[in-house]
């Protein structure tokens, strides 16, 4: 179902010439989470941010929730195991975040997904890994 596929936070992969006609839907992402004992304060983020390339210049950059949660309360909670989080971009939404890169003349070539996890302050948590 996923036809790029990578071990750790960071996924690089060449665009198909035509990957912005209509046959392509848009970019399914998930990414398995790793806490190791995380204790969190009332919420996290999980989100990816999206870089798409051409051959000699950065087109766009974007980010995408992936998921996560906010929960009330003022005990911290400890994160015992791993988590999938899946999302969606559609190829509608990607070329709309993309539409002055396009009127420019830059047609990326390469995207760059980069998973991160983050605080409720927009911090990203280091003892969270992306696997």
């Amino acid at each position: 179902w996923f036809s790029h596929q990578a071990y750790g936070s960071v996924l690089d992969t060449t665009l198909l010439l035509n990957w912005c006609d209509s046959e392509f839907l848009g970019i399914a992402l998930c990414a398995i989470v790793s806490f190791n004992d995380y204790r969190n304060q009332n919420s996290l983020q999980a989100e990816c941010t999206c870089e798409f390339d051409s051959l000699d210049a950065s087109c766009s950059r974007f980010n995408v929730p992936v998921g996560g949660w906010i929960t009330t309360g003022k005990e911290p909670r400890t994160i015992e195991s791993d988590h999938v989080f899946i999302g969606y971009i559609s190829l509608s939404n990607i070329t709309k975040r993309q539409e002055e890169e396009f009127k420019r003349g830059c047609v990326p070539t390469r995207v760059s997904l980069r998973f991160l996890v983050k605080d409720g302050t927009g911090e990203e948590i280091a003892q969270c890994e992306v696997v």
